[in-house]
């Protein structure tokens, strides 16, 4: 796999995909209007970046190393395009809704989506090439697989749907395992019915955290009254895990959920997973150098 030095000093992995005839028909089919923000992540040299100028005239090409950042300057030199040579996680989001189609460094996946998809973006439509993992990691039910806690999260706000399979051969260097090309479309308003999105997360994170493994070693927020109830209407059972929940599950237990007092039990978790999550991150860096 071909590697480069961002300029903080990691090194990040990036798999080049060759087939130009493809891409081009894939970025046709993303209906991207000359008007549209349209970013893309990990420009390279700017094969993607070049092609979606065919549609969009509010292009961001985002390249943090150092010379092929220079290369994709020189190669789109009489384009109009906004170049950052800057890592993805320094950059800050549009205040507007915008779009991406990229082919992002898979090592970066976690950090990308994760932003990409948090409560304050504004992406509206995007494309990204993603190892069949992240899929499934990233969204569940909605591919096929089982949930993971991301994936309700960002389920109830994204309907996600692989928009193409690729051909491994088409990339340099051939990766080890699939690559999707993963569609990303914001929902409508009211399609899914949450008061509020940011204490959702905080009920889903403290749901899946669980040292019992189980929904009804919950009962500290789920009364046995509530349980019945639950057991009614979504067919809950005692020994029904997390991951055997629909998005649907979730939103119908956190809407009743929501309207006691047992909110304060798991109000502000999320945000404090993440801070803890963050810590371990840095002290790993540190680490390794």
């Amino acid at each position: 796999m071909e590697k480069y030095q961002n300029k903080t000093g990691f090194s990040i992995s990036q798999n080049y995909y060759r087939n130009s005839e493809n891409l081009r028909a894939l970025i046709k089919k993303a209906n991207f209007t000359e008007d549209d923000i349209v970013i893309d992540i990990g420009a390279g040299k700017g094969v993607i970046t070049k092609e979606i100028l065919n549609y969009s005239n509010n292009v961001v090409a985002i390249e943090p190393d150092r010379e092929l950042f220079q290369t994709l300057k020189n190669n789109l030199q009489d384009k109009k395009v906004k170049f950052l040579n800057i890592d993805f996680d320094k950059y800050i989001l549009p205040n507007s809704s915008f779009k991406t189609f990229s082919n992002i460094p898979f090592s970066k996946t976690a950090e990308i989506l994760n932003k990409l998809l948090s409560r304050g973006s504004k992406l509206e439509k995007g494309y990204i090439f993603l190892q069949s993992e992240a899929r499934n990691k990233y969204c569940g039910e909605q591919v096929g697989f089982k949930n993971t806690m991301l994936s309700i999260i960002y389920g109830v706000r994204y309907r996600f749907r692989i928009a193409h399979s690729f051909d491994k051969r088409d990339f340099i260097p051939m990766p080890n395992v699939n690559i999707d090309l993963l569609e990303i479309i914001k929902r409508d308003e009211g399609e899914i019915s949450i008061s509020d999105f940011e204490l959702f997360e905080d009920f889903v994170s403290y749901i899946f955290n669980r040292s019992n493994p189980n929904i009804y070693a919950c009962r500290n927020i789920i009364s046995e009254k509530q349980f019945d109830r639950f057991a009614r209407d979504i067919n809950l059972k005692k020994k029904s895990k997390p991951t055997d929940l629909l998005i649907a599950d979730f939103v119908h237990i956190f809407n009743v959920i929501s309207m006691t007092e047992k909110i304060d039990i798991f109000r502000g978790y999320y945000r404090q997973m993440k801070r803890e999550q963050s810590k371990i991150i840095k002290q790993n860096r540190t680490r390794a150098f």
